[in-house]
């Protein structure tokens, strides 16, 4: 029996190109519901925008990973083996999305959410893989711990993520 994880790392597009899909897709149906055929169009282009994400799959026992788009739960990429990458590092990354309204009053919105995310990164530690994606309220240092012993890899900090050339033209 295969050992395997999956992580799904978020939607293809933007939180305002994934709404402008739904918007497509209930044109498309009022479209459909007149009768026109055309209305499959606008209903196939939201439907591709609003529910197409990407993820992460491990098979721990053939040490491989496939790093996928899915569309429609159809599942596209290709396996890959995951020997080349000894290391195991958390970054933190802050993604910042923001909305304005331009009624009566410019008015805007922004958040900003922390995230961690999970990479291995090959001995160089120039090429990595992105293992996992959760948000700061998720974040358990135990998981590393678990995830560095079942993959059979070192864990590095993100000081000592940085190649040695990475770091000479930081310097300057």
């Amino acid at each position: 029996m295969n050992n395997i994880i999956e992580n799904k790392l978020g939607k293809t597009f933007s939180p305002s190109m994934v709404f402008a899909g739904y918007i497509f897709i209930a044109f498309g149906v009022l479209v459909l519901s007149g009768g026109l055929l055309a209305g499959l169009i606008p209903l196939f282009m939201g439907a591709f925008v609003s529910f197409t994400f990407g993820g992460v799959k491990f098979d721990i026992d053939n040490k491989k990973y496939l790093d996928y788009s899915s569309l429609f739960f159809i599942k596209f990429g290709k396996w890959k083996t995951y020997t080349d990458f000894p290391y195991f590092s958390v970054n933190i990354k802050s993604i910042s999305t923001s909305a304005r309204s331009y009624n009566t009053s410019v008015s805007a919105v922004t958040s900003k959410d922390t995230y961690y995310e999970y990479y291995l990164l090959d001995a160089a530690k120039k090429e990595k893989v992105l293992f996992k994606r959760i948000t700061a309220d998720k974040f358990f240092k135990e998981d590393i711990r678990g995830y560095v012993e079942l993959l059979e890899m070192e864990f590095i900090t993100s000081q000592q993520n940085r190649s040695k050339s990475h770091k000479r033209t930081n310097r300057r």
